[in-house]
Order: structure tokens, then sequence, then C-alpha cells
């Protein structure tokens, strides 16, 4: 179950609620396939074909959106036993997200607003 989180800026106060994590639906490789590129999609369906029991790490992240500057949830995906990652495109202006951009930690990033490292996250609910 994934989880619903509001991120604030003490700084400048703008708020962004985004949804991280997985559901019910992401246990499935070729429903996640879905989520990518057409390119990312057709890779990805080839590597369920070649692989019976395909090992592989989902989820919805958080990222800085530099073309938007916004923070936004994207989807990114590992396979376990080959080296490919992959990861969505932003929600709002449809630009591809880098994997640097993924945040690990949010209170240690920048507001993307101010600029200040005053950011602070909260869960305030659950999804699926």
């Amino acid at each position: 179950m994934g989880k619903i989180i509001k991120t604030t800026c003490a700084s400048c106060g703008h708020e962004w609620v985004n949804k991280i994590g997985c559901g019910l639906m992401h246990g499935s490789l070729g429903n996640i396939a879905g989520l990518f590129s057409e390119e990312e999609s057709e890779r990805i369906r080839e590597y369920m074909t070649r692989n019976a029991y395909p090992l592989f790490d989902f989820a919805y992240r958080l990222a800085y959106c530099d073309h938007c500057e916004s923070l936004v949830s994207v989807p990114v995906l590992e396979l376990k036993d080959e080296s490919g990652r992959y990861v969505g495109s932003c929600k709002q202006c449809s630009r591809k997200i880098e994997i640097e951009d993924i945040i690990e930690e949010a209170d240690e990033t920048s507001c993307p607003v101010c600029g200040r490292a005053s950011l602070h996250t909260e869960d305030t609910g659950l999804w699926d």
C-alpha cells in the first residue's frame, strides 16, 4: 500500500501533495510496463519474455522536475537480475525525470520555489 505525503516549505509556505510507494496492481510487471514510454515499455516486455519469474522493485518516488520546478511523484522500476532502471516522466509537464532527480530525503532537499533547505514531509493518507 502506498502513502500520500504532503511536503511543505517552512520558509515560503509552498505545498506539494504526492503519492509514493506502490499498490496491489503494481505486483505485475505487465501492469507496470504501461507507466513508461513506449520504447521503455517494449524493453520491459522483452525482459518479461526472457524471464519466467522476473525479479523487480517498483515504487512511485518523490522527485524534483527541473523543467516545471516542482516536486512530483514518478514511477521508478529496477530490474534486479539486469542493470535496467527506468524512471518515468513528470505528470505536470511530461518531461523525462533523471535518476539523479529522485529525492531520497525531502527534509535534506532545497525548496524548488525559494531555494532554502526547509522542506518538511508528513504522511496524510494511504492509497492502493
